[in-house]
């Protein structure tokens, strides 16, 4: 008998471990709670929302501010309400009351766009409120979802602003008006209405709410199913559900924890049947989760806001993170394997792993949604019109099946589940949107990358560490777009003025602002599993990092060979993408311990510093690495036993 596997069953958790997350936080009170007038208006304002993403993705966007401020505006009324709902009566009308406030800068852009281009520089006094009134929405907002890290940075630059007149040089400057900063931050593309919530009111809204979609009707559920059928009947094979579940979904939904709780009620469970320890499952699923977010072809919606910030085309940016993402799971995928020998991780009875060929006859059309995505975007259509139709692709296939039929209230939960996805990014970039106008307006994001090149002494490697260490930090209290959106301004020109392609720069500031997610102390993914698993949430936290190492050294090695990121000769990138593999998997025996047996500890060292070699770019250190690496594990073993 075959079985399908569903989260039905394990809703409750997901939910609770949802609600722990700060980048899902926010989602937790656009339930069915508290007065129905809140509720009422709630759902009118989640369903227009949705609508309104949909319209313009269809119809192409209105002009930048108009889009924006109601995209920002319109999230931050329904945040306001729905949290109402749940408090007392004085706070329960400040709420109701900053709602409706937040509400008039989106009426007066829209309805006053022409004169505000025609009248641009004259700030009048009504602007002066309304644009306070947004930029006092979008930080209280941010407290709501976020938390407190990303509003202080808020308040220090636009103190900085105020009084930066004060400081010494390099850092101080001229002094600039209340007036100034207000309307540099509202009324320009450069502030709270910049480029990251351009991304965010586009692209990045449009494909949350195509994978809310996938998720509330269950369309989501045949890609693991797909895996599970797949992989079920090798040792191991519900960790490879886990990993190739989490890219998928991570990929679209943008949050490791979430992905966390969405992936690994079920997957955790079933590899520990199966003989995973409790410990090892949850780091695996912690890892493979904080890894979605770099699997094109979506990338939890980064991919679009480096469209924003080098101006490269959509489709060669995912075509240059391909084979560096394909590297991380590709040492996750060796991670699992080896777990499964060492452990001695058994393969799932073959009646209860779902029959492919079943699979694909009842539901393989379920798939066609990604293709079709996939379809548009290599065509050429916008990214935003491309999410449209698959969006439409998806319902109109949801049809085929009673179980996926898009009824009134799944369609609405869509809607409920696009907001809470859509609010940490938006109220992410509006927040970072006000520091990055504070940088443009005082020049300041240029003083601090010629501050990091002359720190570094003009050494990249030493530049390359300070903005890992730095992106590391950040990681640890912002979420993910928070982090990108940061660096980006503060970081990434510094490393191009070292030489450092643009691309490069910009994925490898990305790439560290997500290993916070699996590096102790604040291992939220990893934390999160081991909630899961009711494992220790520390060492669950260091095997999850070990699995995830992949993720620390790629980076560098793209950096130094940019041939893995599809730049080079033909034969340069085929060199580079066949050591770098077996690299990755050297590297997975060394952090795993295990090769043919146990592996000592100078074995481990050994191999590591081989597979660090082996990824490095050049022909030389290629050759250098393999004895390198085969020494340990063949040449001085008294043993010879086979590979189990």
């Amino acid at each position: 008998m075959t079985q399908s596997i569903s989260p039905a069953s394990t809703r409750a958790e997901s939910e609770r471990l949802l609600a722990e997350d700060p980048e899902a936080a926010a989602g937790r009170d656009l339930g069915g709670h508290g007065p129905l007038a809140l509720r009422l208006v709630v759902g009118i304002g989640v369903v227009a929302f949705a609508l309104f993403q949909l319209y313009t993705a269809y119809v192409g966007p209105y002009t930048a501010l108009q889009q924006r401020v109601v995209h920002v505006s319109g999230l931050c009324a329904i945040l306001f309400l729905a949290v109402a709902k749940g408090t007392g009566l004085w706070r329960r009308m400040g709420l109701i009351a900053l709602a409706v406030l937040v509400s008039l800068p989106a009426l007066y852009i829209c309805l006053n766009y022409q004169e505000i281009i025609e009248t641009a520089g004259i700030v009048t006094e009504r602007q002066m409120w309304l644009g306070a009134i947004l930029i006092v929405a979008v930080l209280v907002a941010t407290r709501l979802v976020i938390g407190w890290p990303l509003v202080i940075i808020a308040l220090v630059a636009l103190a900085y602003a105020a009084f930066g007149n004060y400081l010494p040089p390099p850092i101080g400057h001229s002094g600039y008006s209340v007036e100034r900063i207000v309307s540099h931050l509202f009324l320009t593309t450069e502030g709270v209405l910049g480029t990251p919530v351009g991304a965010s009111a586009t692209y990045i809204a449009i494909f949350v709410l195509f994978g809310a979609l996938l998720q509330t009707t269950g369309m989501g559920d045949v890609f693991i199913n797909f895996g599970y059928s797949l992989t079920g009947r090798k040792a191991g094979g519900p960790a490879y559900v886990a990993v190739i579940s989490s890219a998928l979904f991570g990929s679209i939904n943008g949050s490791a924890v979430a992905n966390v709780a969405s992936t690994g009620t079920f997957t955790i469970p079933l590899m520990i049947r199966t003989g995973y320890k409790p410990q090892t499952a949850a780091a695996i699923e912690a890892a493979a989760s904080s890894g979605g977010q770099i699997m094109p072809p979506i990338m939890g919606a980064a991919a679009f806001l480096m469209v924003s910030f080098t101006g490269i085309p959509y489709v060669e940016i995912i075509g240059h993170a391909l084979v560096p993402a394909l590297l991380y799971f590709g040492a996750v995928f060796a991670a699992v394997q080896l777990h499964a020998a060492k452990n001695g991780v058994r393969a799932v009875a073959a009646e209860d792993v779902p029959n492919f060929r079943h699979l694909l006859v009842t539901s393989g059309y379920m798939l066609l949604p990604i293709p079709i995505l996939l379809y548009f975007l290599l065509d050429g259509y916008t990214p935003y019109r491309a999410g449209f139709y698959a969006i439409v692709a998806a319902l109109v296939l949801s049809l085929f099946a009673r179980r996926s039929w898009p009824t009134p209230q799944r369609l609405f939960d869509t809607c409920r589940a696009a907001v809470n996805g859509i609010l940490p990014v938006a109220t992410a970039c509006a927040c970072a949107g006000i520091v990055i106008g504070i940088l443009t307006l005082t020049g300041l994001g240029l003083k601090l990358s010629g501050l990091i090149v002359d720190a570094s002494g003009g050494s990249l490697f030493v530049a390359l560490c300070l903005t890992a260490i730095t992106s590391i930090v950040l990681g640890m209290g912002l979420p993910t777009v928070g982090v990108y959106l940061l660096l980006a301004v503060l970081v990434a020109p510094a490393l191009t003025e070292m030489g450092v392609p643009l691309i490069a720069a910009h994925l490898f500031i990305f790439y560290y602002g997500l290993v916070s997610a699996i590096t102790p102390p604040v291992a939220l993914a990893a934390y999160a599993a081991a909630a899961i698993a009711k494992s220790k949430p520390l060492e669950t936290s260091v095997e999850a990092f070990l699995m995830g190492l992949a993720k620390v050294i790629v980076p560098f090695i793209f950096v130094y060979g940019p041939q893995i990121l599809l730049i080079g000769t033909p034969f340069e990138i085929a060199i580079a993408i066949v050591s770098s593999f077996v690299g990755v998997y050297a590297l997975s025996i060394a952090t795993t311990g295990w090769w043919q047996g146990p592996l000592p500890a100078w074995r481990r060292v050994v191999v590591c510093a081989g597979s660090v070699l082996m990824m490095m770019p050049g022909i030389w250190t290629d050759l250098v690495a393999i004895p390198v690496i085969l020494a340990p594990l063949y040449l001085l073993r008294p043993d010879r036993r086979q590979p189990a």
